[in-house]
């Protein structure tokens, strides 16, 4: 009887230690996902000017570079991901510049991109032992504020 009580004690112990990741892991891709809108927000305002957005993308793609996938670059299981997320952020950073042009490639081609962070690298992310990904994502805020 002890022993079953014991069994379900670890193992109520266990689900809670697993619900608390999950939530934090919630927490921190909807967080990721405020900061992404808010750019893709602003592209979308024909009030902004696009000088300022192309300094934002920038800004925005050399935040996400140090906060997360500099991160996840030194894991095996995460770095041609980055390799992969690198090269796209390149590619956007240059076409940030044809932001005063046309502002819907540059909209969707982010679109995209952030949808890679969010449904990729933000759970490959959390799932590297010793990762805190809220404090990534802490860290990517304050790095976008």
């Amino acid at each position: 009887m002890i022993k079953r009580l014991y069994t379900m004690v670890v193992t109520c112990g266990i689900l809670a230690m697993c619900l608390s990741s999950a939530i934090a892991s919630v927490r921190s891709a909807a967080a990721v996902h405020r900061a992404q809108q808010r750019l893709r927000d602003r592209l979308a305002d024909p009030a902004v000017p696009a000088a300022d957005l192309a300094d934002e993308v920038r800004r925005h793609l050399a935040a996400t570079d140090e906060a997360l996938y500099a991160p996840a670059a030194g894991a095996a299981e995460t770095r041609l991901l980055v390799r992969a997320l690198r090269s796209a952020g390149a590619a956007l950073t240059g076409l940030a510049g044809t932001v005063a042009e046309d502002r819907r490639p540059v909209g969707t081609a982010l679109g995209v991109h952030f949808a890679v962070e969010r449904e990729v690298l933000l759970p490959a992310l959390g799932a590297l032992p010793g990762v805190d990904l809220a404090a990534l994502v802490a860290d990517l805020e304050t790095l976008l504020a």
